[in-house]
């Protein structure tokens, strides 16, 4: 598997309430759409994660795309560094989750995103490629 992560950070200028939500457009796919690498299940059977549920994925032999999110404000469903989700995908009109909130007065948080992709030996070899949409909204 491989993995890249990104820092997520929300500050406000004294105080306030936060969340962020994240949706990805479309699966990872080539430039052309002719191949496609799916969304985690996870380590399935007993494991299984899903757009909302956070799961174990440690299996080698489990492919796919998912993400795994830790730090402050991060939802309580990502265990540890092991449990991962699968982004909701905006083209099948699903609903973005929340991938970072606070409900107290916040002036700064950061969270950090890990990305995670583990492809078959028998996946096409190309570009693959994905837009990640986050959304930050502010309540006060």
């Amino acid at each position: 598997p491989a993995t890249a992560t990104t820092d997520l950070s929300v500050s406000f200028g004294g105080a306030g309430q936060y969340q962020v939500t994240a949706e990805e457009i479309g699966p990872l796919d080539t430039p052309s759409g002719s191949d496609v690498i799916v969304d985690t299940s996870c380590n399935g059977g007993g494991q299984t994660c899903t757009e909302s549920t956070a799961n174990v994925w440690t299996s080698t032999s489990a492919y796919g795309f998912g993400y795994n999110m830790s730090g402050t404000g991060a939802p309580a469903g990502f265990t540890n560094a092991t449990y991962f989700k699968r982004f909701p995908d905006s083209t099948v009109v699903e609903t973005p989750e929340v991938v970072m909130s606070s409900t107290n007065v916040t002036a700064s948080s950061t969270s950090t995103v890990t990305f995670k992709a583990n492809i078959s030996p028998i996946q096409a070899a190309g570009s693959y490629r994905t837009l990640i949409r986050f959304i930050a909204t502010p309540s006060y």
